[in-house]
């Protein structure tokens, strides 16, 4: 009976934790519905920064004790920093974009910071912890659905019709695979982007028919996900210096006219095009574009000054296959046309 209710007390903690966080970080207006929770945002309350212009929706359902969602409509610029509740968490996250697109940052007590992009059809995975202290989420027209999971009601639930042995079979397969405050970017088939829209459809909830309709979609889904997730693709804490390195190594392996696209060296280092350019401009002081440009032009300029190969040549060496872009490029970068600047050397 104690365990009861603890558990009622921390659901109410929790209540009072996601009401708490609304108010705090956006000008709302609560609507009154029957089977969940739905605010009006009329705007942000964001400190130290100019106020930008933000409206939407945000919905929450409690599916039953095993599982609840929140719906996020955003129509604007979103910037906000959400402060993790205190606790024990047990629980599988599942975050999906159904459209805009979003920065995520989120620091753990102990300083460790992890950055990841999300986009539309895209979906991250995290196995919730208390070592995470805050997230910070910057967005455009973002819209998207959080599903959790509650593993200790749902495998104390499990228990009533099957014994530990499987259960605990099946945490090794499915659920031990995600290490405690980690996100990975989660694979998708068509099956499940099919079934993500269905639920985007059917969260206008005004009965219990429809209600029921997306409680079936919800469970349908995990299962669905879970057995999609081999080799993740882990989002690892690795510093802005070991990234600015390693990409570094890479371009080094490259000619110049043959240096990797900026997505292509994301996928060699398993790391977002958001993670490269702020581990860049927090390094160098500049993106990796503006790196990967001034690696172009220096080169340019060596050719320049210690061969005698014509102007389209080096424009060829270096990538460009018009030599006017070249020779413009190189002027906006070094303010005199490359035919100019070798006359004066």
């Amino acid at each position: 009976m104690k365990k009861k209710n603890e558990k009622i007390k921390h659901g109410r903690v929790m209540d009072k934790f996601f009401n708490n966080q609304i108010n705090k970080i956006f000008d709302v207006q609560k609507v009154e519905k029957s089977l969940g929770e739905k605010y009006l945002i009329n705007g942000q309350k964001i400190k130290d920064h100019k106020k930008e212009i933000l409206n939407g929706t945000l919905e929450r359902y409690c599916i039953d004790e095993e599982c609840e969602i929140i719906i996020l409509k955003t129509m604007g610029k979103l910037k906000q920093t959400l402060i993790n509740p205190k606790g024990t968490y047990k629980n599988i996250r599942l975050l999906y974009c159904f459209g805009g697109e979003a920065t995520f940052l989120s620091l753990t007590h102990e300083g460790i910071q992890r950055d990841f992009y999300l986009k539309k059809g895209e979906l991250l995975i995290q196995r919730a912890s208390s070592e995470i202290n805050k997230y910070e989420i910057s967005g455009n027209n973002f819209e998207f659905i959080t599903i959790e999971f509650y593993l200790d009601k749902l495998i104390s639930n499990l228990l009533k019709i099957t014994g530990w042995e499987k259960i605990k079979q099946w945490k090794e397969k499915n659920l031990n695979i995600f290490e405690p405050g980690n996100f990975y970017y989660g694979k998708l088939n068509m099956e499940i982007e099919v079934l993500m829209k269905e639920i985007q459809n059917i969260t206008i909830i005004r009965s219990i028919n429809k209600y029921l309709n997306l409680k079936a979609k919800i469970f349908q889904l995990l299962p669905m996900i879970l057995d999609m997730q081999t080799n993740l693709v882990e989002i690892m804490p690795v510093s802005s210096l070991e990234i600015v390195n390693k990409t570094k190594e890479i371009i080094k392996r490259y000619s110049i006219s043959e240096m990797p696209m900026i997505k292509d060296l994301c996928k060699m280092m398993n790391i977002s095009r958001y993670q490269l350019h702020t581990s860049f401009k927090k390094i160098e002081g500049i993106s990796i574009s503006d790196y990967i440009q001034k690696k172009k032009m220096e080169h340019g300029k060596f050719l320049l000054s210690s061969t005698d190969k014509t102007i389209l040549d080096i424009a060829n060496e270096i990538g460009y296959e018009n030599p006017s872009k070249f020779s413009e490029a190189f002027k906006k970068y070094f303010g005199i046309l490359p035919n100019k600047f070798r006359k004066n050397i």
